[in-house]
């Protein structure tokens, strides 16, 4: 939540006022698929980008008359180090975690 929203909401409240002043702006929140699906043991991730996602589109409602517009960009499944290790660890308490892993090395 510190990263993927709070984080967001810092940077957002940083340029904000400015925008509204010059009546324009664009403000583009990046978030992943985990904001619409989700799957544990991703529950915190998922929640910090559903979180991301409310924001946005609030801000989306609440800025049109300052013409700023606001969008958020939902990136699918990115292949990382990190990702592809999810298959290569001691099996996991959750059944899932390897069909998952599949995504990434399949």
């Amino acid at each position: 939540m510190k990263i993927n929203y709070f984080g967001v909401i810092r940077c957002i409240k940083a340029v904000l006022a400015n925008m509204r002043q010059n009546k324009e702006g664009c403000i583009i929140n990046v978030s992943s698929m985990a904001g619409k699906i989700v799957l544990s043991p991703l529950g915190p991730y998922s929640a910090s980008k559903f979180a991301l996602e409310a924001i946005t589109e609030a801000l989306a409602q609440d800025l049109t008359p300052y013409n700023i517009r606001v969008s958020l960009v939902e990136l699918g499944i990115i292949n990382t180090d990190l990702a592809t290790d999810i298959t290569n660890n001691d099996p996991s308490v959750y059944p899932q975690v390897r069909r998952i892993g599949h995504f990434w090395t399949e």
